[in-house]
């Protein structure tokens, strides 16, 4: 069994993270909400995530990249004014996702 830094540990799960159920991946590493916190888009934190309720959607948002990906499209479209529109958008999102893994395992 290897052994690896703490960083490279985030590093590995992170990418393991895209690849398979990322809810999955983060119990299965013990990656915590902080942790993918940190990788957020500065624009998605000061206007969509500062409201955004803490919930099992938010969990599972944070966690996939597409999502993110998706709301920073959005933002830049629309603007922070509209950041209301993009949380609802972003949850959406993540409702279908978990569905999805639901139907699917």
């Amino acid at each position: 069994m290897a052994t690896f830094k703490k960083m490279n540990v985030k590093d590995h799960c992170f990418k393991r993270a895209r690849s398979h159920s990322k809810i999955q991946a983060s119990a299965c590493w013990g990656l915590g909400r902080e942790d993918y916190v940190e990788r957020l888009p500065e624009e998605l934190k000061r206007t969509v995530f500062q409201t955004m309720r803490l919930d099992d959607l938010h969990s599972a948002l944070i966690s996939d990249p597409s999502i993110i990906q998706f709301g920073r499209v959005l933002i830049k479209q629309l603007g922070p004014r509209r950041s209301n529109y993009v949380s609802q958008r972003m949850r959406q999102l993540a409702r279908l996702k978990i569905q999805l893994n639901t139907l699917v395992n």
